[in-house]
């Protein structure tokens, strides 16, 4: 079989297997390429919808921040507050005053009327009331800042 090769016969064989190899490298090259391609395309697709994604996500941050906002917007300040309550404790404080007084004037007019039942009936009579008119001014207050 040796005998059958000369060196035309050689350079012949070398030639067509080296064109063969040839197309063998550039159909892989090719191949190559187009996988190459597609795993770009698909990369871009896989970004676009990573940016869709986070947009959406800070969309809803947003909203959120922007409700805080809102609500923060209507609490009321703690200035605002001190000065509120400081003004219904000298409310309450001047009541309590006035009933203190009118319960010592009730007490002093009752004994020297002479009477302890009539001392009590009075301070009951002068009493009820005032807690009574103390407690709903305090509550309409309270439900006024409340609502505010």
């Amino acid at each position: 079989m040796a005998k059958d090769w000369t060196p035309d016969l050689l350079k012949i064989h070398f030639d067509q297997r080296f064109i063969d190899q040839n197309k063998a490298v550039e159909a892989a090259l090719i191949a190559a390429d187009k996988a190459v391609q597609a795993a770009l395309l698909a990369a871009k697709e896989a970004v676009t919808k990573a940016e869709v994604a986070t947009e959406k996500r800070f969309d809803g941050v947003n909203e959120f921040r922007a409700q805080l906002a809102d609500q923060a917007a209507t609490f009321m300040p703690r200035a605002e507050y001190t000065i509120q309550h400081r003004s219904l404790a000298d409310i309450v404080d001047a009541s309590v005053a006035r009933l203190d007084d009118k319960i010592n004037t009730a007490t002093s007019q009752g004994e020297r009327a002479g009477g302890a039942s009539q001392t009590s009936q009075r301070y009951t009579a002068l009493l009820v009331p005032s807690v009574i008119s103390l407690l709903t001014s305090i509550a309409v207050v309270v439900v006024a800042i409340i609502l505010h």
